[in-house]
């Protein structure tokens, strides 16, 4: 990625943002704008990151607990499994 090249950056932000990766799109966006300080466009979207709510880490954690607890890592053999698709495996798995 050129340094020089606002619209690299801005496109490397859109891209980190789309992924949720809020955090390294703001710093793509600062870069551009180092590069472009009048490109309304990364401002406007370095504004929109900004204002957004952090990220609630406790949710996430808890999203991470229960993906482990119904082997989300072997999903498509769990899904295929018929004796792991019954109401009493989703019962057995769940809070």
């Amino acid at each position: 990625l050129d340094s020089n090249c606002a619209a690299g950056w801005l496109a490397k932000g859109k891209a980190e943002h789309a992924l949720g990766r809020a955090a390294d799109a703001a710093l793509s966006y600062q870069a551009g704008l180092r590069a472009d300080p009048q490109n309304t466009e990364l401002q406007a979207q370095l504004a929109a990151v900004r204002g957004e709510p952090p990220p609630n880490l406790l949710r996430q954690l808890r999203d991470l607990i229960f993906a482990a607890r119904l082997g989300l890592e072997n999903l498509f053999r769990t899904v295929e499994d018929p004796e792991k698709t019954t109401d009493a495996f989703v019962a057995a798995n769940s809070e």
